[in-house]
């Protein structure tokens, strides 16, 4: 099919970028590379092809534009990076995010072996280095690096800029098995496994004082939690996780055998975040499907 010329490229980039909702700049999170490597991806900024990709926004009527900048391709340290986008974008873009699922790559990475340094132990995967009730911990260094970039704008940029600046977690809404007592604090001691674990050292200190931070949530989906005596590993907070109950499964099922359609969850989650950090500014970036 003969490729339509570009006439609207000249004419709209510029309005394009322009009229675009402040973008959200986001580090990417690598996945198996295979003895391959990450150059090319998805060739959006190479050979200007990302003045093609913007053409077909504005053809579609998008007025938002969501982007990474990866700092391992660009700087090779994260707050000189920070800072080089804060000074180079800041007049135009306001919402900043440092660090997108720093649990959710710790569980791929460090717990199941599936994302580079593939490092994981059994009984959830077969790596040939790592622990995976212990590895996880490097979440920490995550949230540190989040915290030294968060400083930075604070004191260098916010007051000039008055853009705002947080974090994205990966959520899942746990529900209990049953109404009993142990099954409900087995699903508050899931999601303190998978929301609070990267939100509780950021949050809780500061949710008294007035700053621009703000959290950001990737909603996947709803599952049960129950507590099995003997349970399962300290790293999953010693819960067992299901998406049935009874046989029956919590949501309609989707193409990925873990993933159900629980709309409720998602009103729920929302509610636990709104509840624990003292209703503090959220964004949603994603939501299951």
């Amino acid at each position: 099919m003969k490729k339509k010329k570009k006439t609207t490229l000249k004419d709209h980039n510029s309005q394009m970028v322009s009229s675009l909702e402040q973008p959200l700049l986001l580090l990417c999170i690598p996945s198996n590379i295979n003895e391959e490597n990450g150059d090319v991806a998805d060739d959006h900024y190479h050979y200007h092809r990302y003045l093609e990709d913007i053409e077909i926004m504005h053809s579609l009527g998008v007025n938002a534009y969501r982007f990474s900048i990866s700092w391992a391709r660009v700087l090779p340290n994260f707050l000189h990076l920070a800072e080089t986008c804060f000074k180079s974008f800041g007049d135009r873009v306001k919402y900043w995010i440092t660090i997108t699922g720093p649990n959710l790559f710790t569980d791929m990475a460090y717990i199941r072996g599936k994302y580079p340094p593939a490092r994981c132990s059994v009984p959830f995967g077969n790596c040939s280095v790592g622990n995976s009730d212990m590895a996880p911990l490097v979440v920490m260094h995550m949230l540190l690096a989040h915290a030294k970039a968060v400083k930075i704008y604070r004191e260098h940029f916010l007051a000039k800029q008055g853009g705002v600046i947080g974090i994205v977690v990966c959520v899942f809404m746990n529900e209990p098995m049953t109404e009993s007592e142990l099954d409900w604090e087995a699903a508050n001691q899931a999601l303190a496994f998978n929301v609070a674990w990267d939100f509780d050292p950021l949050y809780l200190e500061i949710t008294l004082r007035k700053c621009t931070i703000t959290t950001g949530m990737n909603y996947q989906d709803c599952i049960y939690s129950s507590c099995i005596l003997g349970g399962d590993r300290p790293i999953r907070g010693f819960g067992y996780i299901t998406g049935e109950r009874n046989g029956i499964p919590i949501g309609d099922r989707t193409g990925m055998a873990n993933f159900f359609l629980v709309p409720r969850g998602m009103e729920k989650v929302v509610n636990y975040v709104k509840g624990r950090y003292h209703n503090k500014p959220m964004y949603v970036l994603e939501n299951g499907e």
